[in-house]
């Protein structure tokens, strides 16, 4: 599956699971979608049993794709230690 490289990339070598909707209360009601996606190697050790879980942070972007992936190391532990409302969804 070569066509599958490129999305590695913009994924970061993850599949997606879902989209949160989430709307940050604590930035003005602001829509940051969050993006988790499993990331598992086959080959590696465990495999798929010992995959690892992606949750970042979409942001808006002014070119082609409208939204981007954005990895920040820590982002959701970060948003956990903060005590960040993670509850309010846009629908």
């Amino acid at each position: 599956m070569a066509g599958w490289s490129v999305f590695s990339l913009i994924s970061y070598n993850s599949q997606p699971t879902f989209v949160i909707p989430w709307v940050d209360a604590a930035a003005g009601n602001a829509f940051t979608p969050i993006y988790m996606g499993d990331n598992w190697n086959p080959n590696g050790p465990g495999g798929v049993g010992n995959a690892s879980y992606l949750w970042l942070p979409m942001r808006k972007s002014k070119g082609a794709v409208p939204w981007t992936i954005t990895y920040e190391e820590g982002w959701m532990q970060a948003q956990m230690a903060a005590g960040t409302d993670l509850t309010t969804w846009a629908y």
